[in-house]
Protein backbone atom coordinates (compact mmCIF):
# COMPACT_ATOMS: atom_id res chain seq x y z
CA UNK A 1 0.00 0.00 0.00
CA UNK A 2 3.09 2.55 0.65
CA UNK A 3 1.62 6.07 0.46
CA UNK A 4 -1.71 4.93 0.04
CA UNK A 5 -1.96 3.56 3.27
CA UNK A 6 -1.33 6.61 5.31
CA UNK A 7 -3.14 8.80 3.16
CA UNK A 8 -5.92 6.38 3.57
CA UNK A 9 -5.34 6.50 7.83
CA UNK A 10 -5.26 10.75 7.35
CA UNK A 11 -9.20 10.57 5.33
CA UNK A 12 -10.49 8.12 8.38
CA UNK A 13 -8.91 10.32 11.49
CA UNK A 14 -10.50 13.22 9.56
CA UNK A 15 -13.51 11.48 8.92
CA UNK A 16 -13.56 9.99 13.03
CA UNK A 17 -13.56 13.78 14.32
CA UNK A 18 -16.44 14.93 11.62
CA UNK A 19 -18.94 12.11 13.35
CA UNK A 20 -18.13 12.55 16.88
CA UNK A 21 -18.41 16.39 16.03
CA UNK A 22 -21.59 16.03 14.44
CA UNK A 23 -22.63 13.81 17.08
CA UNK A 24 -22.08 16.91 19.86
CA UNK A 25 -23.36 19.69 17.97
CA UNK A 26 -26.10 17.70 15.89
CA UNK A 27 -27.21 20.42 13.60
CA UNK A 28 -30.21 21.44 11.81
CA UNK A 29 -29.71 23.35 8.25
CA UNK A 30 -32.95 25.36 7.71
CA UNK A 31 -34.02 27.59 4.30
CA UNK A 32 -35.83 30.12 5.05
CA UNK A 33 -36.47 32.66 1.93
CA UNK A 34 -33.14 34.19 1.42
CA UNK A 35 -31.22 32.82 4.31
CA UNK A 36 -29.44 29.67 4.98
CA UNK A 37 -28.71 28.95 8.53
CA UNK A 38 -27.62 26.26 11.57
CA UNK A 39 -29.09 25.83 14.50
CA UNK A 40 -27.87 24.35 17.96
CA UNK A 41 -30.57 24.01 20.62
CA UNK A 42 -28.66 24.58 23.74
CA UNK A 43 -31.28 25.35 26.51
CA UNK A 44 -33.02 21.98 25.23
CA UNK A 45 -29.80 20.09 25.15
CA UNK A 46 -28.51 21.92 28.94
CA UNK A 47 -25.38 23.01 26.30
CA UNK A 48 -23.17 25.98 27.33
CA UNK A 49 -23.48 28.65 24.11
CA UNK A 50 -19.57 28.86 23.40
CA UNK A 51 -19.52 25.68 23.27
CA UNK A 52 -22.10 25.04 21.20
CA UNK A 53 -20.65 28.06 18.87
CA UNK A 54 -17.12 26.35 18.60
CA UNK A 55 -18.46 23.67 17.80
CA UNK A 56 -20.40 24.61 15.07
CA UNK A 57 -17.28 26.37 13.58
CA UNK A 58 -15.04 23.23 14.36
CA UNK A 59 -17.68 21.09 12.61
CA UNK A 60 -17.56 23.68 9.36
CA UNK A 61 -14.03 23.54 9.43
CA UNK A 62 -13.94 19.54 9.22
CA UNK A 63 -16.12 19.72 6.29
CA UNK A 64 -13.53 21.91 4.46
CA UNK A 65 -10.40 19.37 5.79
CA UNK A 66 -12.73 16.64 4.45
CA UNK A 67 -13.90 17.44 0.92
CA UNK A 68 -9.94 18.45 0.34
CA UNK A 69 -8.93 14.94 1.29
CA UNK A 70 -11.38 13.43 -0.98
CA UNK A 71 -9.67 15.96 -3.54
CA UNK A 72 -6.15 14.56 -2.92
CA UNK A 73 -7.30 11.39 -2.62
CA UNK A 74 -8.07 11.71 -6.64
CA UNK A 75 -5.03 13.19 -7.78
CA UNK A 76 -3.15 10.93 -6.09
CA UNK A 77 -4.98 7.99 -7.76
CA UNK A 78 -4.82 9.65 -10.86
CA UNK A 79 -0.76 9.78 -10.28
CA UNK A 80 -0.69 5.85 -9.65
CA UNK A 81 -2.80 5.17 -12.89
CA UNK A 82 -0.47 6.79 -14.71
CA UNK A 83 2.82 4.89 -14.15
CA UNK A 84 4.52 8.17 -15.03
CA UNK A 85 6.56 8.06 -11.45
CA UNK A 86 4.73 11.14 -9.63
CA UNK A 87 3.62 9.24 -7.09
CA UNK A 88 7.21 10.34 -5.33
CA UNK A 89 5.69 13.56 -5.10
CA UNK A 90 3.50 12.04 -2.27
CA UNK A 91 6.45 10.52 -0.69
CA UNK A 92 8.82 12.18 2.45
CA UNK A 93 8.51 15.77 3.27
CA UNK A 94 6.27 16.41 0.51
CA UNK A 95 3.45 14.27 1.84
CA UNK A 96 3.40 16.66 5.03
CA UNK A 97 2.85 19.03 2.32
CA UNK A 98 -0.03 17.28 1.00
CA UNK A 99 -1.87 17.20 4.81
CA UNK A 100 -1.47 20.57 5.38
CA UNK A 101 -3.60 21.61 2.16
CA UNK A 102 -6.72 19.98 4.06
CA UNK A 103 -5.71 21.47 7.48
CA UNK A 104 -5.38 24.86 5.96
CA UNK A 105 -8.46 24.87 3.65
CA UNK A 106 -10.29 24.02 6.99
CA UNK A 107 -8.81 26.85 9.27
CA UNK A 108 -9.99 28.80 6.23
CA UNK A 109 -14.08 27.39 7.25
CA UNK A 110 -13.56 27.83 10.71
CA UNK A 111 -12.72 31.55 10.31
CA UNK A 112 -15.51 32.16 7.36
CA UNK A 113 -17.82 30.72 9.17
CA UNK A 114 -16.89 32.41 12.63
CA UNK A 115 -16.17 35.91 11.18
CA UNK A 116 -18.75 36.67 7.87
CA UNK A 117 -21.70 34.78 9.56
CA UNK A 118 -22.26 36.59 13.01
CA UNK A 119 -25.42 36.92 14.66
CA UNK A 120 -26.18 40.28 15.29
CA UNK A 121 -29.70 41.86 15.28
CA UNK A 122 -30.61 41.73 11.41
CA UNK A 123 -30.36 37.96 11.08
CA UNK A 124 -31.74 37.67 14.81
CA UNK A 125 -34.76 39.21 13.17
CA UNK A 126 -34.79 37.68 10.14
CA UNK A 127 -35.18 34.40 11.32
CA UNK A 128 -37.20 34.58 14.50
CA UNK A 129 -40.45 33.72 13.23
CA UNK A 130 -39.44 30.58 11.23
CA UNK A 131 -37.29 28.95 14.68
CA UNK A 132 -40.40 30.18 16.72
CA UNK A 133 -42.24 27.49 13.96
CA UNK A 134 -39.91 24.86 13.59
CA UNK A 135 -38.33 24.27 16.59
CA UNK A 136 -41.03 26.00 19.29
CA UNK A 137 -38.53 27.84 20.99
CA UNK A 138 -36.69 31.70 21.34
CA UNK A 139 -33.58 33.22 19.91
CA UNK A 140 -31.89 33.20 23.28
CA UNK A 141 -32.80 29.30 23.64
CA UNK A 142 -30.55 28.48 20.37
CA UNK A 143 -26.69 28.97 18.73
CA UNK A 144 -26.83 30.02 15.21
CA UNK A 145 -25.02 30.44 12.25
CA UNK A 146 -26.57 32.24 9.27
CA UNK A 147 -25.81 33.29 5.93
CA UNK A 148 -28.82 35.95 4.91
CA UNK A 149 -28.63 36.99 1.39
CA UNK A 150 -31.46 40.05 1.17
CA UNK A 151 -32.18 41.20 4.95
CA UNK A 152 -33.95 43.60 5.56
CA UNK A 153 -33.12 46.71 7.44
CA UNK A 154 -34.76 50.05 8.14
CA UNK A 155 -33.86 52.67 4.82
CA UNK A 156 -33.79 51.08 1.34
CA UNK A 157 -34.48 47.83 0.27
CA UNK A 158 -33.47 46.68 -3.67
CA UNK A 159 -33.42 50.17 -5.18
CA UNK A 160 -32.27 49.05 -7.83
CA UNK A 161 -34.58 46.78 -9.03
CA UNK A 162 -37.38 48.91 -7.84
CA UNK A 163 -36.11 51.84 -9.72
CA UNK A 164 -35.63 49.85 -13.23
CA UNK A 165 -38.89 48.65 -12.68
CA UNK A 166 -40.86 52.76 -12.37
CA UNK A 167 -38.56 53.61 -15.21
CA UNK A 168 -39.06 51.21 -17.82
CA UNK A 169 -42.64 50.64 -16.94
CA UNK A 170 -43.73 54.41 -16.83
CA UNK A 171 -41.61 54.29 -20.69
CA UNK A 172 -43.70 51.52 -21.41
CA UNK A 173 -46.82 52.68 -20.34
CA UNK A 174 -46.29 56.00 -22.16
CA UNK A 175 -45.45 54.04 -25.21
CA UNK A 176 -48.90 51.67 -24.79
CA UNK A 177 -50.38 55.13 -24.40
CA UNK A 178 -49.17 56.43 -27.63
CA UNK A 179 -50.59 53.59 -29.38
CA UNK A 180 -54.05 53.57 -28.33
CA UNK A 181 -54.91 56.92 -30.10
CA UNK A 182 -54.45 55.43 -32.71
CA UNK A 183 -57.21 52.86 -32.53
CA UNK A 184 -59.87 53.12 -34.74
CA UNK A 185 -62.78 52.82 -32.13
CA UNK A 186 -63.38 52.80 -28.36
CA UNK A 187 -63.79 49.33 -28.91
CA UNK A 188 -60.14 48.68 -30.48
CA UNK A 189 -58.92 50.77 -27.77
CA UNK A 190 -60.53 48.94 -25.08
CA UNK A 191 -59.33 45.27 -26.43
CA UNK A 192 -55.50 47.03 -26.82
CA UNK A 193 -55.40 47.92 -23.42
CA UNK A 194 -56.94 44.74 -22.19
CA UNK A 195 -54.19 42.83 -24.27
CA UNK A 196 -51.42 44.88 -22.92
CA UNK A 197 -52.23 44.38 -19.36
CA UNK A 198 -52.83 40.66 -20.01
CA UNK A 199 -49.51 40.18 -21.30
CA UNK A 200 -47.53 42.08 -19.01
CA UNK A 201 -49.87 41.12 -15.22
CA UNK A 202 -48.60 37.87 -15.53
CA UNK A 203 -47.66 36.22 -12.35
CA UNK A 204 -45.59 32.67 -11.96
CA UNK A 205 -46.32 31.68 -7.96
CA UNK A 206 -44.84 27.91 -6.52
CA UNK A 207 -46.40 27.40 -3.35
CA UNK A 208 -45.77 24.03 -1.85
CA UNK A 209 -46.36 21.21 -4.57
CA UNK A 210 -47.78 23.86 -6.90
CA UNK A 211 -46.73 26.06 -9.59
CA UNK A 212 -49.22 28.87 -10.86
CA UNK A 213 -49.68 31.08 -13.34
CA UNK A 214 -52.07 34.19 -12.04
CA UNK A 215 -53.74 37.18 -13.75
CA UNK A 216 -55.46 38.91 -11.74
CA UNK A 217 -58.45 40.37 -13.59
CA UNK A 218 -60.78 42.30 -11.80
CA UNK A 219 -57.99 44.28 -10.43
CA UNK A 220 -57.04 45.36 -14.07
CA UNK A 221 -60.81 45.36 -15.15
CA UNK A 222 -59.53 42.52 -17.71
CA UNK A 223 -62.29 40.09 -19.27
CA UNK A 224 -61.68 36.93 -18.07
CA UNK A 225 -61.43 35.09 -21.40
CA UNK A 226 -59.00 37.79 -22.79
CA UNK A 227 -56.55 36.87 -19.52
CA UNK A 228 -57.01 32.93 -20.01
CA UNK A 229 -56.42 33.12 -24.17
CA UNK A 230 -53.19 35.01 -23.55
CA UNK A 231 -51.97 32.90 -21.06
CA UNK A 232 -52.32 30.12 -23.33
CA UNK A 233 -50.71 32.13 -25.82
CA UNK A 234 -47.46 32.69 -24.17
CA UNK A 235 -47.04 29.47 -23.25
CA UNK A 236 -47.55 28.45 -26.87
CA UNK A 237 -44.94 31.16 -27.64
CA UNK A 238 -42.44 29.59 -25.11
CA UNK A 239 -42.51 26.20 -27.13
CA UNK A 240 -42.01 27.78 -30.32
CA UNK A 241 -39.13 29.79 -29.03
CA UNK A 242 -37.24 27.34 -27.87
CA UNK A 243 -37.47 25.29 -30.99
CA UNK A 244 -36.68 28.41 -33.01
CA UNK A 245 -33.62 28.10 -30.80
CA UNK A 246 -32.60 24.55 -31.96
CA UNK A 247 -33.69 24.96 -35.37
CA UNK A 248 -30.91 27.98 -35.73
CA UNK A 249 -28.50 25.43 -34.12
CA UNK A 250 -29.18 23.14 -36.74
CA UNK A 251 -28.76 25.34 -39.63
CA UNK A 252 -25.45 27.07 -38.23
CA UNK A 253 -23.72 22.95 -37.61
CA UNK A 254 -24.98 22.71 -41.57
CA UNK A 255 -23.15 25.90 -42.60
CA UNK A 256 -19.89 25.26 -40.91
CA UNK A 257 -19.89 21.53 -42.21
CA UNK A 258 -19.61 22.76 -45.77
CA UNK A 259 -20.98 19.74 -47.28
CA UNK A 260 -24.06 21.12 -49.25
CA UNK A 261 -26.84 20.34 -46.15
CA UNK A 262 -28.29 24.44 -46.09
CA UNK A 263 -29.65 23.46 -49.05
CA UNK A 264 -32.48 21.60 -46.61
CA UNK A 265 -33.58 25.06 -45.37
CA UNK A 266 -34.17 26.06 -49.05
CA UNK A 267 -37.34 26.33 -51.15
CA UNK A 268 -40.24 24.35 -49.67
CA UNK A 269 -38.28 22.79 -47.40
CA UNK A 270 -38.04 26.04 -45.34
CA UNK A 271 -41.62 26.15 -45.03
CA UNK A 272 -41.63 22.71 -42.97
CA UNK A 273 -38.60 24.43 -40.52
CA UNK A 274 -41.06 27.04 -40.05
CA UNK A 275 -43.99 24.88 -39.33
CA UNK A 276 -42.01 22.83 -36.49
CA UNK A 277 -42.06 25.96 -34.14
CA UNK A 278 -45.75 26.33 -35.03
CA UNK A 279 -46.41 23.01 -34.05
CA UNK A 280 -44.74 22.29 -30.77
CA UNK A 281 -46.58 25.65 -29.84
CA UNK A 282 -49.74 24.48 -30.49
CA UNK A 283 -48.77 21.54 -28.91
CA UNK A 284 -47.93 23.36 -25.65
CA UNK A 285 -50.88 25.66 -26.02
CA UNK A 286 -52.93 22.36 -25.90
CA UNK A 287 -51.54 21.05 -23.13
CA UNK A 288 -51.74 24.02 -20.84
CA UNK A 289 -55.25 24.50 -21.90
CA UNK A 290 -56.43 20.98 -21.56
CA UNK A 291 -54.40 19.50 -18.80
CA UNK A 292 -54.26 22.30 -16.19
CA UNK A 293 -57.55 23.41 -15.47
CA UNK A 294 -59.24 25.10 -13.25
CA UNK A 295 -61.00 22.59 -10.49
CA UNK A 296 -62.32 23.19 -7.06
CA UNK A 297 -59.34 20.98 -5.78
CA UNK A 298 -57.12 23.45 -7.17
CA UNK A 299 -58.79 26.77 -6.53
CA UNK A 300 -58.78 25.67 -2.64
CA UNK A 301 -55.38 24.31 -2.86
CA UNK A 302 -53.67 27.88 -3.56
CA UNK A 303 -56.16 30.03 -2.01
CA UNK A 304 -54.29 31.09 0.66
CA UNK A 305 -51.35 32.10 -1.30
CA UNK A 306 -53.34 33.73 -3.61
CA UNK A 307 -55.15 35.71 -0.59
CA UNK A 308 -51.84 36.33 1.33
CA UNK A 309 -49.51 37.12 -2.61
CA UNK A 310 -52.14 39.33 -4.15
CA UNK A 311 -55.00 40.19 -1.64
CA UNK A 312 -57.36 38.90 -3.87
CA UNK A 313 -60.08 36.38 -3.75
CA UNK A 314 -60.18 33.36 -6.53
CA UNK A 315 -63.18 34.89 -8.22
CA UNK A 316 -61.09 37.94 -8.48
CA UNK A 317 -58.13 36.16 -10.81
CA UNK A 318 -57.77 33.77 -13.44
CA UNK A 319 -55.13 30.94 -13.05
CA UNK A 320 -53.52 28.07 -14.46
CA UNK A 321 -52.00 25.72 -12.33
CA UNK A 322 -50.28 22.01 -11.26
CA UNK A 323 -50.03 20.48 -8.12
CA UNK A 324 -48.61 17.54 -7.84
CA UNK A 325 -50.40 16.68 -4.33
CA UNK A 326 -53.42 18.19 -3.60
CA UNK A 327 -55.54 18.02 -0.97
CA UNK A 328 -59.18 16.11 -1.18
CA UNK A 329 -62.29 16.74 0.68
CA UNK A 330 -61.46 14.70 3.66
CA UNK A 331 -57.86 16.52 4.14
CA UNK A 332 -56.05 13.69 2.36
CA UNK A 333 -52.85 14.34 -0.05
CA UNK A 334 -53.74 12.24 -3.44
CA UNK A 335 -51.86 11.81 -5.76
CA UNK A 336 -52.92 14.15 -9.16
CA UNK A 337 -52.23 12.29 -12.74
CA UNK A 338 -53.08 15.13 -14.56
CA UNK A 339 -50.48 17.52 -13.73
CA UNK A 340 -47.92 14.23 -13.87
CA UNK A 341 -49.19 13.87 -17.24
CA UNK A 342 -48.54 17.61 -17.91
CA UNK A 343 -45.07 17.90 -16.58
CA UNK A 344 -44.34 14.62 -18.71
CA UNK A 345 -45.64 16.27 -21.61
CA UNK A 346 -43.89 19.55 -21.10
CA UNK A 347 -40.41 17.76 -20.23
CA UNK A 348 -40.75 15.52 -23.82
CA UNK A 349 -41.10 18.75 -25.74
CA UNK A 350 -38.21 20.80 -23.47
CA UNK A 351 -35.76 17.97 -23.95
CA UNK A 352 -35.93 17.63 -27.78
CA UNK A 353 -34.78 21.47 -28.32
CA UNK A 354 -32.11 20.83 -25.48
CA UNK A 355 -30.95 17.94 -26.52
CA UNK A 356 -30.93 19.21 -30.36
CA UNK A 357 -28.52 22.42 -28.95
CA UNK A 358 -26.22 20.53 -27.10
CA UNK A 359 -25.47 18.52 -29.91
CA UNK A 360 -25.32 20.68 -32.60
CA UNK A 361 -23.93 23.44 -30.29
CA UNK A 362 -20.86 20.71 -29.34
CA UNK A 363 -20.17 19.83 -32.81
CA UNK A 364 -20.22 23.04 -34.29
CA UNK A 365 -17.91 24.00 -31.68
CA UNK A 366 -15.61 21.27 -32.95
CA UNK A 367 -15.50 21.76 -35.91
CA UNK A 368 -14.91 25.69 -35.39
CA UNK A 369 -12.45 24.28 -32.70
CA UNK A 370 -10.42 22.68 -35.72
CA UNK A 371 -10.31 25.60 -38.00
CA UNK A 372 -8.58 27.70 -35.69
CA UNK A 373 -5.42 25.44 -36.13
CA UNK A 374 -5.82 25.81 -39.65
CA UNK A 375 -6.04 29.29 -40.59
CA UNK A 376 -4.67 30.27 -43.42
CA UNK A 377 -3.33 33.63 -42.00
CA UNK A 378 -3.77 35.93 -39.06
CA UNK A 379 -6.82 37.45 -40.11
CA UNK A 380 -8.66 34.21 -40.72
CA UNK A 381 -7.89 32.77 -37.64
CA UNK A 382 -8.58 35.96 -36.04
CA UNK A 383 -12.11 35.58 -37.73
CA UNK A 384 -12.52 31.79 -36.62
CA UNK A 385 -11.72 32.68 -32.76
CA UNK A 386 -14.20 35.74 -32.75
CA UNK A 387 -16.75 33.53 -34.04
CA UNK A 388 -15.67 30.81 -31.59
CA UNK A 389 -16.40 32.92 -28.69
CA UNK A 390 -19.62 33.90 -30.05
CA UNK A 391 -20.99 30.55 -30.83
CA UNK A 392 -20.16 29.68 -27.18
CA UNK A 393 -21.79 32.37 -25.58
CA UNK A 394 -24.82 31.60 -27.69
CA UNK A 395 -25.14 28.31 -26.68
CA UNK A 396 -24.84 28.72 -23.14
CA UNK A 397 -27.24 31.94 -22.94
CA UNK A 398 -30.25 29.87 -23.35
CA UNK A 399 -29.67 26.97 -21.42
CA UNK A 400 -29.49 30.08 -18.40
CA UNK A 401 -32.51 32.21 -19.66
CA UNK A 402 -35.06 29.47 -20.84
CA UNK A 403 -34.04 26.31 -20.07
CA UNK A 404 -32.69 26.07 -16.47
CA UNK A 405 -35.37 28.38 -14.64
CA UNK A 406 -38.32 26.58 -16.22
CA UNK A 407 -36.65 23.35 -16.13
CA UNK A 408 -36.77 23.87 -11.91
CA UNK A 409 -39.87 25.77 -11.90
CA UNK A 410 -42.04 22.33 -12.93
CA UNK A 411 -39.43 19.92 -11.42
CA UNK A 412 -38.76 21.50 -7.64
CA UNK A 413 -42.47 21.41 -6.61
CA UNK A 414 -42.61 17.81 -7.25
CA UNK A 415 -40.21 17.43 -4.10
CA UNK A 416 -42.43 20.39 -2.48
CA UNK A 417 -39.07 22.85 -2.48
CA UNK A 418 -39.72 26.52 -2.56
CA UNK A 419 -38.27 28.10 -5.74
CA UNK A 420 -40.36 31.59 -5.39
CA UNK A 421 -37.28 33.52 -5.74
CA UNK A 422 -37.00 31.87 -9.37
CA UNK A 423 -40.54 32.23 -10.25
CA UNK A 424 -40.61 36.19 -9.46
CA UNK A 425 -37.82 36.27 -12.32
CA UNK A 426 -38.94 33.48 -14.89
CA UNK A 427 -41.27 36.36 -17.11
CA UNK A 428 -38.20 38.51 -17.01
CA UNK A 429 -35.92 35.52 -18.29
CA UNK A 430 -38.36 34.87 -20.83
CA UNK A 431 -38.62 38.21 -22.29
CA UNK A 432 -35.00 39.24 -21.64
CA UNK A 433 -33.64 36.38 -23.83
CA UNK A 434 -34.43 37.67 -27.04
CA UNK A 435 -32.74 40.94 -26.59
CA UNK A 436 -29.94 38.88 -24.91
CA UNK A 437 -29.54 36.86 -27.72
CA UNK A 438 -27.71 38.74 -30.35
CA UNK A 439 -25.34 40.33 -27.57
CA UNK A 440 -22.21 37.68 -28.54
CA UNK A 441 -21.96 38.46 -32.16
CA UNK A 442 -22.17 42.24 -30.98
CA UNK A 443 -19.56 42.00 -28.52
CA UNK A 444 -17.16 39.29 -29.94
CA UNK A 445 -17.03 40.15 -33.90
CA UNK A 446 -15.08 43.48 -34.48
CA UNK A 447 -17.21 43.76 -38.17
CA UNK A 448 -20.07 44.29 -35.98
CA UNK A 449 -18.69 45.81 -32.58
CA UNK A 450 -16.04 48.32 -34.69
CA UNK A 451 -19.04 50.54 -36.05
CA UNK A 452 -21.52 49.96 -32.75
CA UNK A 453 -18.88 51.26 -30.27
CA UNK A 454 -17.45 54.37 -32.75
CA UNK A 455 -13.77 52.72 -33.16
CA UNK A 456 -12.41 51.88 -36.54
CA UNK A 457 -9.69 49.76 -36.01
CA UNK A 458 -9.33 48.13 -39.53
CA UNK A 459 -6.17 47.32 -40.40
CA UNK A 460 -4.28 48.79 -42.73
CA UNK A 461 -2.80 45.49 -44.46
CA UNK A 462 -6.68 44.18 -44.84
CA UNK A 463 -8.46 47.46 -45.68
CA UNK A 464 -8.01 50.66 -48.39
CA UNK A 465 -9.90 53.48 -47.96
CA UNK A 466 -11.36 54.45 -51.32
CA UNK A 467 -10.20 58.02 -52.26
CA UNK A 468 -13.34 59.32 -54.46
CA UNK A 469 -16.18 61.62 -52.33
CA UNK A 470 -19.14 59.27 -53.28
CA UNK A 471 -17.22 56.09 -51.70
CA UNK A 472 -15.99 57.66 -48.82
CA UNK A 473 -17.68 56.01 -46.46
CA UNK A 474 -17.27 52.49 -48.19
CA UNK A 475 -14.39 49.65 -47.44
CA UNK A 476 -12.87 47.37 -49.65
CA UNK A 477 -11.49 44.42 -48.78
CA UNK A 478 -8.47 43.94 -49.87
CA UNK A 479 -7.27 41.26 -48.11
CA UNK A 480 -5.67 38.17 -50.56
CA UNK A 481 -7.24 35.35 -48.08
CA UNK A 482 -11.13 36.04 -48.92
CA UNK A 483 -13.87 33.63 -48.19
CA UNK A 484 -15.92 34.14 -50.88
CA UNK A 485 -19.13 31.19 -49.89
CA UNK A 486 -21.69 32.80 -47.92
CA UNK A 487 -22.08 29.28 -46.35
CA UNK A 488 -18.72 29.85 -44.51
CA UNK A 489 -19.68 31.81 -42.22
CA UNK A 490 -23.09 32.07 -40.96
CA UNK A 491 -23.91 33.58 -37.25
CA UNK A 492 -27.40 33.23 -35.59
Amino acid sequence: MGTYRHLMIYFCCVSIVFSILDIIVQPNVQTYKSAFFMVVEVQRRNMDPWIAKVSVYCLCGCFGVAHYCIAIHFIYRFFALERKGRVRYFQGFNLIIWFLIPIFSGAMWFLITAEVFTQTSIEIDYIRNIVKQTFSADMHEIVFVSGIFYPIDQTVLMTIPFTVIIVFGFRSWKIVRGLLDHGESEYSKNLQMQLYKALVAQNFQTYKSAYILVVEVKRRNMDPWIAKGSIYCICGCFGVVIYCIAIHFIYRLFALERKGRVRYFQGNNLIIWFLIPIVCGAAWLLITSEVYTQTKIEADYIRNSVKQTFNSDMEDIVFISGIFYPIDKTGLRIFNWRTFLGFGLFSILMTIPFTVIIVFGFRSWKIVRGLLDHGESEYSKNLQMQLYKALVAQTVLPMIFLFIPFGLLFSLPMFEIDCQLLSSFITLTFAMYPAVDPLPILYFIDYYRNPIIGLELLRKTDYTMCETLTDAFKLKCCKRSRISNDESITIG
